[in-house]
């Protein structure tokens, strides 16, 4: 069963589909460079053992979204905090997405949960080390650069604290705007 980017679940199924591929693309490349060291036509071995290099790039290329998707699994959204996330939600208000890693220069920003609401950008980690201001710098310059705007950038580390807030927008009449969908698409497309 396939499960969307920043959807509940994510993160084991990015870990087990990055899996597959590096198999894949590894016994691919064996494949070649076998048929290449024992083929009989001169062009052939010339050509498989080319072949076998060059599979060994989207072999690489997958490794390491797989070492990428372990560390995003160790810090995916529990079924747990998934069910009390859900039960503060009226029906699909606000829009909640799950198990993302922020990767930067410098820093690396573990998010089980995240919206954007009515202009305000809030999340949820179980980081303690989390990085408050890189995080804020970091959020801001990459709005900026997409020309999106957010009034406020909140990353619990409480998860009552998070849950009341999520509950709170709840509460309200509004409904996710534009904006707030383009800010949380950026935010999947930061993520791992």
């Amino acid at each position: 069963m396939r499960v969307n980017k920043c959807d509940y679940g994510y993160g084991a199924f990015h870990k087990k589909q990055m899996l597959v591929k590096s198999i894949f693309y590894l016994v691919l490349s064996a494949i070649c460079f076998t048929i290449g060291f024992t083929a009989k036509v001169k062009l052939a071995t010339y050509l498989f053992k080319v072949l076998g290099a060059l599979d060994l790039l989207p072999f690489a290329n997958a490794f390491v979204g797989f070492v990428m998707s372990l560390k995003l699994y160790k810090v995916r959204c529990d079924e747990e905090t998934y069910n009390k996330i859900k039960s503060v939600c009226k029906v699909d208000k606000p829009v909640i997405r799950y198990d993302m890693y922020i990767t930067t220069y410098d820093k690396n920003f573990p998010i089980k949960s995240l919206t954007c609401f009515d202009g305000s950008l809030v999340a949820y980690t179980e980081d303690k080390k989390f990085d408050h201001n890189k995080f804020n710098e970091h959020i801001k310059l990459m709005l900026a650069n997409n020309m999106l705007k957010v009034g406020n950038i909140k990353v619990f580390d409480n998860l009552d604290k998070y849950l009341g807030r999520i509950s709170d927008m709840a509460e309200t009449g509004k409904e996710n705007t534009e904006n707030d969908f383009k800010v949380m698409e950026l935010m999947e497309n930061l993520s791992v």
